[in-house]
């Protein structure tokens, strides 16, 4: 089930739920990519509608972050009076301090980009398949890699690169990824530009068409803590 945020489709969903879809199209042979919406992708959407019908044509969107939480609990509200929307919006943050779970009354539960890498590296370890991180600046792509190892030695990387953002620079990313062959792509250029770039990436006629795509907007930073749903790894 997907909600509508201001013409941008998020699905209801979680994190169990968005681990076991991932698995699904990793078994498949069809393409797929994954977007994590925050409230400022939804902000630029209003600006951009390339960049908002890129997200509404990804297969599955995200709800990343407690701020997204928040804006589609506050957009969900009866519509009223100038006053009565000042209120609406000073009683819906303090909910979202005083009373978290107020904003999971439209999406069930808060996942983030971030959690979903330590959550995929978590699951894939006990698999086959094989990330490729791509973009963020200079060595950080392939530092975080050497810490996603550290903390899943069996976790298969096919490899990182900052990527490079000219047209030139786009063929040679693509050449490296396809070298590569990763199961599973994660990109890290900041929206809108990750979104518009795996766009185009899957309409190549090149060997990254039949890879998974996900976006991710940053690399995690360690430490993290270990929780008891789905084992995961959480950010601190």
């Amino acid at each position: 089930m997907k909600i509508n945020l201001l013409d941008v489709k998020v699905d209801k969903i979680t994190s169990r739920e968005v681990l076991n879809r991932i698995e699904e199209y990793l078994q498949s042979q069809n393409q797929y990519y994954i977007v994590t919406p925050n409230p400022e992708f939804l902000m630029e959407a209003q600006r951009d509608e390339e960049f908002k019908k890129i997200l509404n044509y990804a297969d599955l969107a995200i709800p990343d972050g407690v701020g997204l939480l928040w804006a589609a609990r506050f957009l969900n509200l009866p519509s009223g009076s100038r006053l009565k929307s000042i209120w609406q919006v000073i009683y819906s943050g303090a909910s979202l301090v005083l009373y978290p779970k107020y904003c999971q009354s439209v999406f069930p539960e808060r996942v983030t980009g971030t959690d979903l890498i330590y959550a995929l590296a978590n699951r894939l370890q006990k698999t086959d398949y094989s990330i490729f991180l791509l973009g963020a600046k200079g060595q950080v792509a392939k530092m975080a890699s050497q810490k996603l190892k550290q903390k899943f030695p069996d976790l298969k990387i096919a490899g990182a690169f900052g990527g490079v953002g000219e047209e030139k620079g786009d063929r040679i990313t693509t050449a490296i990824i396809n070298q590569a062959k990763p199961d599973l792509l994660l990109v890290a250029y900041g929206a809108p530009k990750q979104e518009k770039w795996i766009f185009v990436a899957i309409n190549l006629p090149s060997e990254i068409k039949k890879k998974f795509l996900s976006f991710q907007q940053k690399w995690p930073d360690l430490p993290v803590r270990w929780t008891k749903e789905e084992n995961l790894h959480i950010t601190l």
